[in-house]
């Protein structure tokens, strides 16, 4: 039987770095230990986070506006609301219904 051997390839010592560190930073899993690689990754973060806080701060100050969908216009919220007890009917009234109605209840101006 005759054995053949395939000549090696030679590697060409000039391209290859020769500073040790060189040699690490060239593998593909140490960007992980690079401080450049975290600030980049928290300076992006940062940047999409106050993108995110921007948008739902323009969205939130629109719905909760005065005359909104969540919040009634001030002169609904500025009116008195209260309720006052009517002995003839047996229950408590709302005071602006009792003044609509013309009913003398105790604690309704007239």
């Amino acid at each position: 039987m005759i054995r053949r051997t395939v000549p090696r390839p030679k590697v060409c010592e000039d391209a290859l770095p020769t500073d040790p560190d060189e040699r690490l930073s060239m593998s593909p899993a140490s960007s992980a230990s690079d401080p450049a690689f975290w600030r980049a990754g928290a300076i992006s973060m940062t940047i999409v986070m106050l993108v995110v806080l921007v948008f739902l701060t323009v969205d939130s100050l629109e719905v909760i506006r005065e005359g909104g969908a969540q919040v009634p216009a001030y002169t609904v919220i500025n009116r008195e609301i209260g309720y006052a007890y009517d002995a003839d009917a047996g229950y408590d009234i709302a005071k602006d219904c009792a003044r609509a109605q013309g009913l003398d209840l105790p604690g309704i101006a007239l």
